[in-house]
């Protein structure tokens, strides 16, 4: 890799091995482990498991091309931070964090809003993580700050322990929406300062979407419209029951019981 590249093959001599940006090793860490991952499925599973990478591969952060036009991009030496923030510190927030501080001189502040516990069932998505920090249980957030204050110790952190609508203020210019509902974005929309740029993140299986919401351009609400019934319209599809008896559910605070997780 280079300050924003993953090289591979014939494209490898080009690497750089004293740059200070991370990206580059961090995306040629992701495909090679991408292709680790596809390689054992199909060698155990005797499946296809779609198109491995070619021989000779460039992919470029910069301009998000490959191959000849992968641009190469200049290096960061120094990396300060100013009005950041990052909402919702699970799968994306916490990578987002751990990609940040790979880089050996980055300072400033980092603000990280989160309000949950680790889950075991999420384990693997947390780059942070360790089993430990299931079965303890800890906090999101402090798992996150250990690491942080290990690998980026320059960094300052603010940190915030509730859900975003519960702030007294949200004064930041950039903010990484890393929340995992709809409704959790809408919330951001709504209460965010005029001029901040969002950058949205986003799992839909195996594709990882990130849209940039700037000031006066797409909005959240063009991508997700505003429905109220949203919440019990998306539980009613994950337990196959008509939405009148997601309703009366929610109405009676009903328990899950065993009948509803066999439910086809």
């Amino acid at each position: 890799s280079d300050a924003w590249r993953a090289l591979i093959g014939r494209h490898a001599v080009q690497a750089d091995w004293d740059c200070s940006c991370p990206v580059g090793s961090a995306l040629a860490a992701v495909i090679a482990a991408v292709e680790v991952f596809k390689r054992l499925l199909a060698a155990n599973d005797d499946g296809h498991h779609g198109q491995f990478a070619p021989a000779d591969y460039a992919y470029s952060a910069v301009n998000y091309r490959t191959g000849n036009d992968a641009a190469a991009g200049h290096d960061v030496p120094s990396l300060r931070l100013g009005s950041l923030a990052i909402v919702g510190c699970g799968a994306g927030g916490s990578g987002t964090a751990y990609v940040t501080a790979m880089h050996p001189r980055v300072s400033g502040i980092m603000a990280l809003i989160e309000p949950g516990m680790h889950k075991q069932s999420n384990l693997n998505r947390y780059l942070a993580t360790t089993a430990d920090d299931v079965r303890q249980p800890r906090h999101k957030l402090s798992t996150l700050v250990d690491h942080l204050a290990r690998f980026a110790p320059s960094l300052a952190l603010e940190l915030h322990a509730r859900p975003w609508e519960q702030l007294d203020s949200h004064p930041w210019g950039t903010l990484v929406c890393a929340v995992d509902t709809v409704e959790a974005r809408w919330a951001i929309q709504r209460r965010v300062v005029p001029e901040a740029t969002i950058i949205d993140l986003a799992v839909d299986d195996l594709l990882y979407a990130a849209l940039r919401v700037t000031p006066g351009g797409w909005c959240l609400f063009c991508k997700h419209p505003y429905d109220p019934d949203l919440a019990i319209k998306q539980r009613a599809l994950r337990w196959g029951v008509p939405l009148n008896t997601i309703k009366e559910w929610t109405a009676t605070d009903k328990t899950v019981d065993h009948q509803m997780l066999e439910s086809p």
